[in-house]
């Protein structure tokens, strides 16, 4: 059986313009790792109205990314392959589909995941390995060797040896180890960069938390606490209690990136992916054992 292992950043997706609203959805864990001391007065309601916000937005971009125009959120062509690999899952040739990635934000990876499985209707990405994961101690001593066999053996395994020729592994760059141990199996791919419209995705952010009905006035307190980490001023008065005011502190957060978008057609990484595929569906599925039962015999006494 095959496992299947995927980069996120500029791999899977370029989360880049999502990183902000996804921020405000999880403040809580913010404050939780910048002011630990306030965590616990942190109102529980704004939290659950935020679960709900977030749940909603990720619907809505799921509808947008499936559509005749999508947002740009993940690589063309990807969701294709996730449908590919979920039926080779189904059918016992693929073991495991998992995120491997240097990106220190765990919401970044879950988000780019639960759209994935909104829009294939499968829960096929079973695992979000970020850089802080407590199994990732080894990949943080050298930073040449960032992702290392070790570590994916250790993630992967469960009871069973793993070989280098059972895992195919994707990344837009070179990690010297894992590609060493690798070998053929690790592809790397162009990086896919895209700047998704601040306006689209702040359609749908403002829906979603209009329907959730998310108290604004008193997540702009703790937004603003988020833009003095990043070093950034109030834009406005710093009284604002509106969808709007929130609004501009996340366009004053998103910066425009400087590198153009990459092409809305499939690349030669998605055709890497896809031969990936192809190679799996060759694969002999492991045969379900037979069971066996005992029957019961039913013994009657003769009169």
């Amino acid at each position: 059986m095959s496992y299947v292992v995927f980069d996120l950043d500029l791999t899977l997706a370029d989360i880049t313009s999502f990183y902000y609203f996804l921020i405000s959805f999880h403040i809580k864990e913010f404050v939780l790792e910048t002011s630990p001391n306030l965590f616990s007065f942190f109102p529980e309601e704004l939290h659950k109205r935020l679960q709900k916000a977030y749940q909603l937005f990720v619907e809505r971009v799921a509808v947008q990314e499936e559509s005749s125009n999508p947002l740009g959120l993940l690589r063309p062509g990807i969701l294709d392959i996730m449908r590919d690999l979920a039926i080779q899952y189904h059918k016992k040739r693929v073991k495991k589909v998992m995120i491997y990635s240097n990106n220190r934000y765990l919401p970044s990876l879950q988000f780019v995941r639960d759209v994935i499985h909104r829009i294939i209707n499968t829960n096929l990405i079973t695992e979000c390995v970020h850089w802080n994961h407590p199994r990732r101690d080894n990949d943080r001593v050298d930073m040449n060797y960032s992702k290392t066999w070790d570590t994916l053996h250790s993630l992967c395994m469960k009871g069973s040896a793993i070989e280098p020729k059972n895992v195919y592994f994707f990344d837009d760059q070179i990690h010297i180890q894992l590609h060493h141990a690798l070998q053929e199996n690790y592809y790397q791919v162009p990086a896919y960069h895209y700047t998704v419209s601040f306006d689209r995705i702040k359609e749908i952010y403002e829906s979603a938390m209009y329907d959730a009905e998310v108290n604004v006035s008193s997540l702009i307190v703790y937004m603003m606490d988020v833009m003095e980490a990043e070093n950034q001023t109030f834009p406005f008065y710093p009284n604002g209690n509106s969808i709007r005011d929130l609004l501009h502190i996340l366009e004053s957060l998103s910066k425009p990136l400087p590198w153009p978008n990459s092409s809305s057609e499939r690349d030669e990484g998605y055709h890497m992916m896809k031969d990936v595929v192809q190679e799996i569906k060759k694969q002999i599925a492991p045969k379900r054992p037979k069971r066996h039962t005992m029957k019961q015999r039913r013994y009657t006494i003769k009169r």
